[in-house]
């Protein structure tokens, strides 16, 4: 967790649209003390705004513009994320931009100029007759009395939880949420089709999202509708996707399979004029 980005993503005034501000909050929760180093998953960042994992990726791309935020140092999340197509995108935050100006310092009675000053409490801060504080970075340590405790934060940092040793860590794994879907594909039919890859046990990795999304977009010029191609998939438990049997909507009917004595006596069928009569059989 880290205070001082969440302190300046609150404080900034460079994004004004309030879902962004709760992207960039969120995604403070994961940085470094100075901003660097965040990587939590679209899924993740979904998660914890409530928004959608197109809306996420949305304002990340917002707030990238703006440079709030740019591409971290990628070979960090390689360091706990063996496969690459499971890794998600490192961000830097700036906690040099926007940033509040100092509060001035007041000097008591009876200090000269230049004499650094104590620091003045806020309203209500509860700190002991002996200069201690309680806080640290304006974040209290300890609850009032009669006033639970507050839940852990979330660890942006796999291996600070002690583990017994021996215990082999799993990756978070690739979100496939988190493809960039086409605007004529719906993005809770997708989910349906993801949940359905989980359920089976054959999770869909980075390669196998995009080549779906082409192998949909390719059904859907011949005639067949996303929602028919996913639906008759899920239907027959299957791990691919494939175009549903009979003719599409306008489109031509498929040829069906070879009968050798309709080819025989096709020209006597269809009034044809070399039609031979030793060359028929009877079927």
């Amino acid at each position: 967790m880290s205070v001082q980005g969440m302190t300046w993503a609150l404080a900034q005034r460079i994004v004004k649209d309030p879902t962004a501000r709760h992207v960039l909050l969120c995604l403070a929760n994961y940085a470094g003390a100075k901003g660097e180093g965040a990587f939590p998953s679209v899924a993740t960042l979904a998660e914890d705004t409530g928004l959608s994992n197109r809306t996420v990726q949305t304002k990340l791309r917002e707030l990238e513009a703006l440079q709030v935020i740019q591409r971290g140092n990628q070979d960090l999340v390689a360091a706990y994320i063996r496969r690459a197509d499971q890794r998600p995108v490192c961000y830097d935050i700036d906690l040099s931009r926007g940033a509040v100006a100092a509060p001035r310092v007041e000097h008591s009675e009876g200090q000269t100029r230049g004499e650094p000053a104590a620091p003045r409490n806020e309203r209500g801060e509860s700190d002991d007759v002996t200069g201690c504080s309680s806080r640290r970075h304006g974040v209290n340590l300890t609850t009032s009395r009669g006033e639970r405790a507050a839940p852990e934060p979330s660890l942006n940092r796999q291996g600070t939880i002690n583990e017994p040793k021996g215990v082999r860590k799993r990756s978070p794994g690739f979100d496939p949420m988190s493809v960039e879907l086409p605007d004529w594909l719906d993005a809770d039919l997708w989910g349906r089709w993801v949940r359905h890859r989980v359920q089976i046990r054959k999770p869909l990795t980075e390669e196998a999202a995009k080549q779906q999304v082409m192998d949909l977009d390719g059904y859907r010029k011949q005639g067949h509708t996303p929602e028919a191609v996913i639906t008759h998939a899920i239907g027959k438990s299957w791990q691919g996707l494939f175009a549903p049997s009979g003719a599409a909507a306008g489109g031509a009917p498929r040829p069906g399979k070879f009968n050798p004595t309709d080819y025989v006596n096709r020209n006597r069928t269809q009034g044809g004029h070399d039609y031979d009569d030793g060359r028929t059989i009877d079927g």
